[in-house]
Order: structure tokens, then sequence, then C-alpha cells
């Protein structure tokens, strides 16, 4: 499979690494992997070279319907392309 570095976003997208999902709740309640639902929550590893405003290393929340997988081509499932515009804010 490709690394990370073997990728580059095109057209407005940027790459992001998702946040890893607690396994339990706050309760002790250990959630099964099927049940757990995908993070909106990650850190930008790549961006295109039209895309203005997002750098690598932000913390940013992104749209739950504008996550597009990239695990067929690297092998990890918690690798998304967003487009810029699908990117809801940068967190401090």
């Amino acid at each position: 499979p490709l690394t990370v570095e073997d990728i580059q976003p095109l057209e407005g997208r940027v790459l992001i690494r998702r946040s890893v999902k607690p396994e339990k709740t706050s309760g002790g309640i250990i959630l099964p992997e099927q049940t757990r639902e995908m993070s909106q929550l990650g850190v930008v590893l790549k961006v295109a070279p039209d895309v203005t405003g997002i750098t690598v290393g932000d913390r940013v929340i992104f749209s739950q319907w504008g996550a597009r997988p990239c695990a067929a081509v690297t092998g990890e499932n918690d690798l998304v392309f967003v487009r810029e515009t699908d990117i809801l804010g940068v967190l401090n």
C-alpha cells in the first residue's frame, strides 16, 4: 500500500487523519466497533496547492458526509479526503 507521503490531494481537497473515538462511554460501557460513529475531528496531513486558510497540522472539524475514505489506497481506515468547503472549523 501507499503511504501518506505518496499522496498529494488535488482540487481543493485536504487529507485528514480522523481522531480516534473512545471505545467506551463515560459510564464505562464498551462500544462494539460496528456501533461507534466515525469521528468528525482530525488533523490535517496534506493539502492541495489551491487550498487557502488550512495548513498541515491544523486540528479541524469537518462534515460527516463530506469525507471520502482513503483506506483502499493506504490500508489505513482513519484517513479521509475532505473538500476545503466541507471543513467546518479549525480548532484552537
